[in-house]
C-alpha cells in the first residue's frame, strides 16, 4: 500500500523530532527535516538509498542530512550543504562535504569554510609573523637581508652576488615566451607536497595525487627529490620536474618546487621566521639553476612554479635564469630576485585576496611585478587546494601566464591586477 506524505509540521514543531516516510509506497532510512520531495538519490557517505531533500548530510539536523548515516557525516558549523560528494580536509583530517571542505579557517566567513583548528591556528602564527615583520621593519637595524632599511648586510650581499655569477657563468638561455596553462602549473605546484609517494605525482588519468582535478596525461615526472623533514625554507629543496614531449616547439619541462604545508602552524612559524631572519637562498637558487641548465642542454624549454616559499624560490630562479612560470601565493622576493624578471618577462605572481603569507609587507617583500590577485574566496587564505580549484575553474579555461595579465581587470590602487 502506498503510504501518504505527512503533512508539514508546524512552525511549533522543531523539525529533528519530525520523522518522515519517503512517498510512492517506498520507506528510507528516517531523516531529519521537514517534507520529502520525492526523489530518491543514493547517499555518496554510506551509498544508502535517501530521499533527495535530505541527501545533505548536515549533521547540525536543520536542513538536509539522514539520521543513520553510517559513514562520515558533513561537521561544518554551517547551517547549509551543498550535497556533494564527501572530502576530507588536508589539515585536520576531517570530513566535510565539498562545500564546506574550503579551509578558509572563519567562523563568519559567508562562503564555505569551516573552522578548522590547525589552520586556524596556522593563521595566528602568520599574523603573528606578519605584525613582527612589521615592527622589525621599523627597527633602527632593520632586516638586513632584505634592505627594509637600506642597509644590506656586506656577508648576505656578497654571498648572493657569488651565486648570481656561478648562476650566469652557466649561461642558460633566457626564454620569457614559454607558455603552460595556470590550471596545469597549479596542479604542479599541489602535487610536489605529496614528494614522500612519488606515485601521486604522477596525473589523474593514470594515478593522481590528492587532490587531482587537472589533466596531466601528456606529463611525465623526469626528476623528483624527496626532502625529509621539510621545513618549507628553501635551503634545502624538494621538487619535481614535469616534461612534455608532444606539442608545438621543443618539449617543455616544468621545475616545480615544494613550498609550505599549512597543516602545522610550526611549519608557517619557522617559515617567515626563516625569511625575517634573512638568509638568502644561495644554494638552492644554484641548485636549481644546474637543474634548469640541464633540461635546456637535453632540449626543453623550462619554466619553474611553486606554492608559497616555493613560489618564492621560483621567482628567484625565474628572476635569474630569465625563464617563465607561476608563483602562487608567494612573498615576494625583494632584493633575492634576480635582474631578467619583471613586467612582460613570462613569469607572474598569482595570490589571494587575503593571502596569510602571499601578501605579507608587499611594498617590503616586493615581486619582480604586480601580482595577480584572485578575488574568489572571502576570508583568510593560502590553501593550495583551494588555489587549484581556482584556476581550474572552467572561467579560467586557456588562461597562461603570458596571457593572464591581459584577462584580468585592474584594481582601483593600481597595484594589483585582480582576477574576478
Amino acid at each position: 500500500a502506498t503510504v501518504a506524505k505527512p503533512p508539514a509540521p508546524s512552525s511549533l514543531q522543531a523539525s529533528p523530532s519530525f520523522l518522515m516516510p519517503c512517498d510512492e509506497g517506498k520507506k528510507h532510512p528516517w531523516s531529519w527535516g521537514l517534507m520529502c520531495s520525492g526523489g530518491i538519490s543514493t547517499c555518496e557517505w554510506c551509498n544508502q538509498r535517501v530521499c533527495e531533500y535530505h541527501f545533505g548530510n548536515n549533521s547540525s539536523g536543520s536542513v538536509g542530512g539522514h539520521s543513520d548515516c553510517a559513514g562520515p557525516q558533513c561537521t561544518s558549523n554551517f547551517a547549509t550543504c551543498d550535497r556533494t560528494k564527501p572530502r576530507q580536509c588536508d589539515h585536520c583530517k576531517d570530513f566535510y562535504c565539498a562545500y564546506h571542505v574550503q579551509p578558509v579557517g572563519l567562523a563568519l566567513c559567508p562562503k564555505g569554510g569551516h573552522n578548522c583548528p590547525k589552520y586556524t591556528a596556522g593563521c595566528a602564527v602568520a599574523a603573528v609573523a606578519s605584525v613582527a615583520t612589521t615592527v622589525a621593519s621599523k627597527n633602527l637595524r632593520g632586516l638586513s637581508e632584505t634592505g627594509i632599511t637600506g642597509r644590506r648586510d656586506p656577508m648576505s650581499v656578497q654571498v648572493m652576488t657569488s651565486a648570481r655569477g656561478d648562476v650566469n657563468a652557466m649561461n642558460i638561455e633566457e626564454d620569457h615566451s614559454a607558455e603552460c596553462s595556470l590550471a596545469v602549473l597549479a596542479q604542479m605546484a599541489h602535487n610536489v607536497y605529496d614528494l614522500a609517494d612519488k606515485r601521486s605525482l604522477l596525473n589523474p588519468a593514470r594515478e593522481g595525487g590528492h587532490h587531482a582535478i587537472v589533466d596531466l596525461r601528456d606529463w611525465d615526472v623526469a626528476e623528483c627529490e624527496q626532502q625529509p623533514d621539510f621545513t618549507g625554507y628553501p635551503v634545502s629543496l624538494a621538487y619535481a620536474v614535469y616534461v612534455r614531449h608532444a606539442g608545438p616547439g621543443k618539449p617543455m619541462a616544468v621545475l616545480a618546487i615544494k613550498g609550505t604545508s599549512l597543516d602545522s602552524a610550526t611549519d608557517i612559524s619557522h617559515d617567515l621566521a626563516e625569511v625575517i631572519m634573512g638568509l638568502p637562498p644561495a644554494v638552492p637558487l644554484v641548485r636549481m639553476a644546474r637543474v634548469v641548465k640541464n633540461f635546456q642542454e637535453a632540449g626543453f624549454r623550462v619554466m619553474v612554479t611553486g606554492h608559497s616559499l616555493g613560489g618564492y624560490m621560483a621567482e628567484v630562479v625565474a628572476t635569474t635564469c630569465g625563464i617563465g612560470g607561476v608563483g602562487f601565493c608567494a612573498p615576494g622576493s625583494g632584493w633575492h630576485k634576480g635582474n631578467k624578471g619583471g613586467e612582460g618577462k613570462g613569469f607572474q605572481n598569482v595570490n589571494f585576496e587575503h593571502d596569510v603569507a602571499g601578501n605579507v609587507m608587499p611594498g617590503i617583500f616586493e615581486h619582480a611585478q604586480w601580482s595577480v590577485y584572485v578575488q574568489d574566496i572571502c576570508g583568510y587564505n593560502h590553501s593550495m587546494d583551494v588555489m587549484l580549484e581556482c584556476m581550474a575553474h572552467p572561467s579560467r579555461h586557456g588562461w597562461t601566464n603570458i596571457n593572464v595579465r591581459a584577462k584580468c581587470r585592474s584594481c582601483a590602487t593600481g597595484y594589483y591586477t585582480v582576477v574576478a
